[in-house]
């Protein structure tokens, strides 16, 4: 059987309505701008928490290191050291037992620079826990993009203990 033409033409629409087509160029530009305006408001909010998200990781792994070396001393009645790689605390570090035996390495992001005030190229623990220096080592935690310089310092006391101070960024 074959079915008329005209059951295959489009029916005529009633008055009043409006045929739906889409967006119109005005509106998808309107849209693209107000995308653009809160992406150019979220992008410095963007690159400060990736940076203080650098500086907040390696403070958190050099205190953490400096609290297992002294752990390790403890457990293992021996001196335990960790030392900058190269005299450079900022290239990474290095955590070795009183044969020099490597037990721990850590490697440090570009942007990230860490100094020790007193000029030290490593911490050792004794077998109690304490350090072998005669007072307080400060470590200065950088970031290149901070306006606070210091963005952080990771203290060790002639105890051993661990502090961090957040001074911003």
């Amino acid at each position: 059987m074959i079915m008329p033409w005209s059951c295959c033409q489009p029916s005529a629409i009633p008055a009043g309505m409006k045929t739906i087509r889409g967006f119109t160029l005005i509106e998808l530009l309107i849209t693209l701008v107000l995308i653009g305006i809160l992406a150019g408001l979220g992008l410095p909010a963007l690159a400060n928490l990736m940076r203080n998200n650098q500086i907040t990781a390696q403070t958190s792994a050099l205190a953490m290191s400096l609290a297992a070396a002294r752990s390790e001393a403890i457990k293992r009645r021996e001196n335990i050291s960790v030392n900058a790689r190269g005299g450079d605390w900022s290239t990474g570090w290095t955590i070795t037992d009183s044969a020099g035996n490597q037990l721990r390495d850590h490697n440090i992001a570009a942007p990230v620079t860490i100094v020790e005030t007193g000029g030290a190229t490593s911490v050792t623990y004794q077998s109690d826990g304490l350090t072998t220096a005669a007072g307080f080592l400060n470590f200065n935690i950088t970031h290149g993009d901070c306006t606070a310089n210091p963005a952080r310092v990771v203290r060790v006391s002639p105890t051993g203990s661990v502090s961090i101070i957040n001074n911003g960024c």
